[in-house]
């Protein structure tokens, strides 16, 4: 399930499962897309999502 794909997201910083906040952010040549993430150890990232 997609909610599995979600949760599975690590932090690059501490490696602990990312929570809060996510946005998706289609990519203007509508390929793909961008997730955000925020973790509780305080840092932001996100993910490129690109279909294969």
């Amino acid at each position: 399930m997609i909610e599995d794909a979600v949760m599975s997201v690590r932090c690059p910083s501490c490696g602990e499962p990312a929570e809060g906040w996510m946005m998706r952010s289609n990519h203007l040549d509508g390929e793909g897309l961008t997730e955000y993430y925020s973790c509780p150890c305080g840092c932001r990232f996100r993910v490129e999502v690109v279909p294969e």
